[in-house]
């Protein structure tokens, strides 16, 4: 007897769709698969390894061995760096299998016009940049708000040698200590 996780279908053609919490990357060792489809990536417990691990499991030969990442922008993680970030920065890496398409919540021409006003009438700001307008620049909890990629970050550099330099170092209690120069 064959054990699927929960959920699971089966199609009138053989094929089975399965259904995985993606906290535990581990648990999708040993999968033979067509095609994988992740919804929410951005969400927690979705991390880099979860999708390592099931890019490397793209080996049946039935089926396009796709892989379909879909949801929210939550700040400048992997997804963003595999999938968007050469867009904006010309010395990020170009992972040419893979291509990213972003939409706005009013592109969406079959929501109705008084659910996308509630909306704006609901949300605080930084929801509506984040959601609505699907900015990646934006993640809850931020400290630095007026943190802006076109203003704070510029292109590298040699620095000169007539400039000061600064050693930092925060010694980290709860979290690992972290220094820069």
């Amino acid at each position: 007897i064959k054990q699927s996780p929960s959920p699971s279908c089966i199609f009138p053609n053989g094929f089975e769709v399965l259904g995985y919490n993606l906290k535990n990357h581990e648990q999708l060792q040993s999968l033979s698969l067509s095609w994988i489809w992740v919804d929410e990536v951005c969400e927690d417990g979705v991390d880099e390894r979860s999708y390592l691990q099931l890019v490397g499991r793209r080996r049946n030969l039935v089926g396009t061995r796709n892989v379909w990442l879909t949801g929210n922008p939550k700040g400048r993680g992997w997804v963003y760096k595999r999938v968007f970030a050469w867009t904006e920065d010309p010395g990020a890496k170009r992972y040419k299998s893979h291509e990213g398409f972003r939409a706005t919540t009013s592109e969406n021409k079959y929501l109705p016009q008084d659910y996308l006003d509630a909306m704006r009438n609901t949300y605080p700001e930084d929801w509506l940049v984040k959601y609505f307008e699907g900015s990646w620049d934006v993640m809850e909890g931020q400290i630095l708000t007026e943190f802006s990629p076109v203003v704070h970050i510029v292109p590298a550099f040699d620095i000169p040698s007539h400039w000061t330099r600064y050693r930092g170092l925060d010694h980290g209690i709860n979290h690992p200590t972290a220094a820069v120069w």
